[in-house]
């Protein structure tokens, strides 16, 4: 998932899945310890910085509820598309509708740069790609990126973008 965060400074977000939360009122002081262990190691937390980010898929649909509020208020713009996905029976395997076939969903689904390559219009093609480089302030993201996308006007940009928050900063006086 891409996305823009608006807001002022550093963010940071633990990705606690919502169904622990749930069930922590239920739960004594050990076992609500033991409930959060996961999630608590600052490794596993996600540190996002002003400009464009990317995580996970997996990671974002356990962040995102607890980030709801900065999403509507505009502070958190996501790059999402819609897909239809098979909907999964308890087992595992494709539930089936009156036809015969496979019942599908709509979901959205978080946009990486690969979505970037093929499309085109305000909203995936090359240009859109190039404004989000440009408002990219991790070199880490940056780097990922310029490791998946192999055009070279692409590449030239991320290579821009990462000199220019390599380079010393300009001093006034």
């Amino acid at each position: 998932m891409i996305f823009n965060w608006k807001g002022g400074g550093v963010l940071t977000i633990t990705p606690i899945d919502v169904s622990v939360l749930k069930q922590f009122d239920k739960l004594d002081k050990k076992d609500r310890e033991e409930a959060v262990r996961p999630y608590t190691d600052p490794v596993d937390q996600i540190v996002v910085i002003p400009g464009w980010n990317e995580v996970s898929d997996e990671i974002w649909d356990l962040c995102r509820p607890h980030i709801t509020s900065k999403i509507d208020s505009g502070k958190i713009e996501e790059l999402a598309r819609e897909e239809e996905i098979p909907v999964l029976g308890e087992d595992g395997k494709p539930l089936l509708n009156e036809e015969g076939k496979p019942k599908k969903e709509k979901k959205f689904v978080g946009v990486t740069v690969s979505d970037f390559k093929n499309r085109q219009g305000a909203n995936f093609g090359p240009s859109r790609l190039v404004e989000i480089i440009r408002g990219c302030n991790s070199i880490a993201t940056l780097t990922k990126w310029l490791d998946e996308d192999a055009r070279d006007e692409i590449r030239t940009e991320i290579k821009k973008q990462i000199d220019k928050l390599n380079a010393p900063p300009v001093v006034t006086e």
